[in-house]
């Protein structure tokens, strides 16, 4: 069968079939779905790629992509030795216009000296799934952002629903021997789940009442939130556009960041060295500092440069500690919920007279929401039916009504057995 030269992905009947296929809009397609094939999220993911060009159908791609997932875990389960293996999970959104994707990505430890077969790399002992669940969280069409957020709202629920999918995958096809940790790190516009304090639900089938309902939480990845401090500060201290500046250089770096210890998340001290190893890369560091000498001299400061340098920094660390403050108040029901039942303090381990020093401390700064972020946290949770992102609502044979993208994630999923207000799933499935 004659395949395209270009991206080899789409085969055909005939070179005819081909010929009308590449004048029909293939010829415009293929060099892109070539170039994500060798970068981001779907690197090496032929049948991701093929489904986001509609080169592959639902059907075949999350058949495909429940056969896959079942050999990640069996290989997880073989890799290591014990009773249970923890493993990290990951969310982010991107767009492949004309429509919106959810991927789950996963790390999981590892006893092989080389890259496990269903493995992307291996890094130190740790194999990397960048693609353990992909499905669409929005209609073509459907922009990321809109004026009053309802559609991004709409397809963060349905990317909380995804992860929720993932972690009872990992469960359920392990028979409890892959358990995912009780944070998903979420970063880019995922990072909404967070302010949302959105959690996944999932109910377990077993005797033992008081292990039934196990919650998850959404945290922001560290240098993510490094790199939206350093750009609301910049914001405020020097305007939008060095802002807007920030943006562009932080986003093109790979940081190698100064906090490796869990403990540190609740630092104040860790969080500014993070800051600064942030601000000390080629080109923003040097922006900076002559904007903060600019403003000096325009202001005509007496503390110089070093004046502005220090509110700059602070500006930056208020960020932190906003997010600090909403984790605390965000996880304030996490010892009996999580999957191993465990209080904030005891999985950042720290002590119970650390947590109430950065309590005291919080008090004390009484860091507020931006005003964007407040604006997230306010909106109801409940949002009803957005057609523009779940598509037109459908009778079912019994009479329920349900949206197009919602039957995609109930047909091809981990089964659902309902929603809550915040946005987690529930789901059930036989306890080993």
């Amino acid at each position: 069968m004659p395949c395209c030269s270009v991206c080899k992905l789409v085969h055909y009947c005939s070179r005819e079939c081909q010929s009308m296929h590449w004048s029909a809009g293939h010829k415009a397609a293929c060099k892109e779905a070539k170039k994500w094939l060798s970068l981001g999220l779907l690197n090496h993911n032929r049948a991701a790629v093929m489904y986001v060009y509609n080169w592959m159908g639902n059907d075949e791609f999350f058949e495909l992509q429940r056969q896959t997932q079942k050999a990640i875990v069996d290989e997880i389960v073989g890799g290591v030795h014990g009773l249970a293996v923890p493993v990290n999970l990951s969310v982010t959104l991107q767009t492949y216009p004309p429509r919106t994707f959810a991927a789950v990505q996963m790390e999981a430890p590892t006893n092989s000296s080389s890259k496990p077969r269903c493995a992307h790399t291996l890094l130190g002992n740790m194999a990397m799934y960048p693609c353990f669940s992909f499905a669409p969280v929005g209609m073509p069409g459907a922009p990321l952002r809109d004026e009053d957020n309802a559609m991004l709202l709409a397809m963060l629920q349905m990317a909380c629903r995804l992860v929720t999918s993932a972690i009872a995958t990992c469960i359920s096809k392990s028979r409890m021997r892959v358990v995912p940790g009780p944070f998903i790190c979420c970063g880019g516009i995922a990072s909404d789940l967070f302010w949302r304090k959105a959690v996944c639900r999932i109910t377990l089938n077993t005797p033992i009442e008081t292990m039934r309902n196990r919650t998850w939480y959404f945290k922001p990845d560290i240098q993510l939130v490094c790199g939206y401090a350093l750009v609301r500060a910049c914001d405020r201290v020097f305007g939008i556009e060095m802002a807007s500046a920030t943006i562009t250089r932080i986003e093109a770096m790979n940081n190698q960041l100064h906090t490796t210890a869990p403990s540190e998340y609740l630092s104040r001290e860790a969080w500014r060295k993070n800051i600064l190893q942030t601000m000390d890369r080629q080109g923003v560091k040097a922006d900076i500092d002559a904007h903060c000498a600019s403003k000096a001299k325009k202001d005509k400061l007496r503390g110089g440069w070093q004046q502005v340098k220090k509110e700059f920094l602070e500006a930056a660390l208020a960020f932190t500690d906003v997010v600090r403050k909403h984790l605390i108040e965000y996880t304030a029901n996490m010892a009996g919920g999580s999957i191993v039942p465990t209080t904030l303090a005891q999985h950042l381990r720290v002590s119970e007279a650390e947590m109430t020093r950065v309590k005291e401390e919080l008090a004390a700064l009484d860091p507020q929401y931006p005003p964007d972020i407040q604006r997230l946290i306010n909106r109801p949770h409940t949002q009803g039916h957005c057609e523009e992102v779940e598509g037109a609502l459908v009778t079912l044979a019994d009479g329920r009504k349900e949206s197009e993208l919602s039957i995609t994630f109930k047909t091809q999923l981990e089964d659902y057995s309902g929603t809550d207000g915040s946005g987690g799933a529930a789901i059930s499935f036989p306890f080993p």
